[in-house]
């Protein structure tokens, strides 16, 4: 009736042909255990639940945090949700010291975007209010 009599004859979910398919697989299979799934491929599914849970929470977290930029001399900086980067815009090109703070902070110029930026989250703010010409 079920796996552990070594047979899925009475199965409600399967049909007739597609349990006599299943059972040929499993004699005639590539696998070395007598199951529809090697035991591999469950083992983990616990943990891959959870982990995925707790990415979509994290998301969740992420969408519903709300960002404010601010402006300073030459310049002003904004929270963009929806690209998720934490953008720097300035009036004037910055000159070499204030782009290599930049870039050892983990900005990158983008010339789509005309700004500076890096991946919008709290080690983001913490990096620009930290930065001593911002």
């Amino acid at each position: 009736m079920t796996y552990q009599h070594q047979t899925l004859d009475g199965c409600p979910t399967l049909s007739p042909e597609q349990i006599e398919k299943l059972e040929t697989d499993m004699i005639n299979g590539w696998h070395l255990e007598d199951k529809p799934y090697p035991t591999w491929v469950l083992s983990n599914s616990s943990v891959e639940i959870r982990r995925v849970k707790g990415r979509i929470s994290s998301l969740t977290a992420h969408k519903t945090a709300h960002y404010e930029g601010w402006e300073f001399d030459g310049g002003h900086i904004e929270a963009n949700t929806e690209d998720n980067r934490l953008q720097i815009f300035f009036d004037e090109k910055p000159d070499a010291d204030t782009r290599a703070a930049l870039k050892s902070n983990g900005f990158r110029w983008s010339p789509n975007a005309g700004a500076w930026q890096r991946q919008l989250n709290n080690n983001a703010l913490y990096a620009a209010k930290h930065l001593d010409f911002l």
